[in-house]
């Protein structure tokens, strides 16, 4: 499968026109509509992102008595 991004503006009838589609005639499509206008925050997609401000011991393992292999 070969994907093409096109980025156009809908108009005010709801309609799009897109135009500069590669070599597709005849061929059976998926479109999918992203509205780009709403802008997300980044914090919603990590929202742990900055939280940490220190390990203790970074380079140790975590469960290591659990292991059946170290018992």
């Amino acid at each position: 499968m070969t994907a093409f991004h096109i980025e156009t503006t809908v108009s005010s009838d709801g309609s799009l026109l897109l135009k500069r589609i590669p070599h597709l005639a005849g061929h059976t499509v998926e479109v999918i509509i992203k509205d780009k206008s709403s802008k997300k925050s980044v914090s919603g997609k990590y929202p742990l992102h900055g939280s940490v401000k220190h390990y203790d011991r970074p380079f140790e393992g975590v469960a290591e008595k659990d292991w059946e292999v170290y018992k």
